[in-house]
């Protein structure tokens, strides 16, 4: 019994650490997005649906960005569902999924047209973000 407890509390540290970077791209809907630009950092948002193919390939990329970029830019990286949020995708003028873009505090965008590899996702987001 005594050997079973360390182990037993080194799995729950590692499901609590892999919790803890699972919300690094979070999830915004139309109640919690314009309050989360008002903390004045600038947001890379994906507006997704989530039958989409393209999208479903872009999720783990878009995780690792958001893990990349965590603490080492000012920048939040966030997701949309917009068959959910269909207004604020309207709002944001989603035609097409993904749609990338940067969305600043003042609610200016610019929309992401470039590669959907973790290279040049990063590169982009850091040439873009002041």
């Amino acid at each position: 019994m005594s050997k079973v407890l360390p182990v037993l509390a080194a799995l729950l540290v590692l499901r609590q650490v892999h919790q803890a970077n699972a919300a690094v791209v979070i999830q915004l809907d139309q109640g919690s997005f314009d309050g989360s630009l008002a903390s004045g950092t600038p947001h890379f948002v994906k507006f997704y649906a989530p039958w989409c193919g393209h999208c479903k390939r872009l999720s783990p990329i878009w995780e690792q960005l958001g893990e990349t970029l965590d603490g080492k830019l000012n920048i939040i990286v966030a997701k949309v569902d917009c068959t959910t949020d269909k207004g604020l995708c309207q709002k944001y003028s989603v035609k097409g999924y993904p749609s990338l873009m940067l969305v600043n505090p003042d609610g200016s965008t610019t929309q992401y047209r470039g590669s959907r590899d973790l290279a040049s996702l990063k590169s982009w987001a850091i040439d873009h973000v002041k």
